[in-house]
């Protein structure tokens, strides 16, 4: 499955892709997540050793 969705307005981009879960935190918590903090509205509900120090 892929799959992208792109608005002009309000600048939202979303972009799904099948991840294996064992390659879950390496490709999408590192690279998504944990680097781009500035942009994210919200942390996800589960841990990481890449989100360790992150205050939620």
């Amino acid at each position: 499955m892929k799959k992208r969705i792109v608005t002009a307005g309000d600048r939202v981009y979303m972009n799904f892709f099948e991840v294996d879960p064992v390659d879950w935190h390496e490709m999408v918590v590192k690279p998504d997540i944990a680097e781009k903090l500035d942009c994210v509205v919200k942390l996800p509900g589960y841990e990481s050793k890449y989100l360790k120090d992150v205050e939620k």
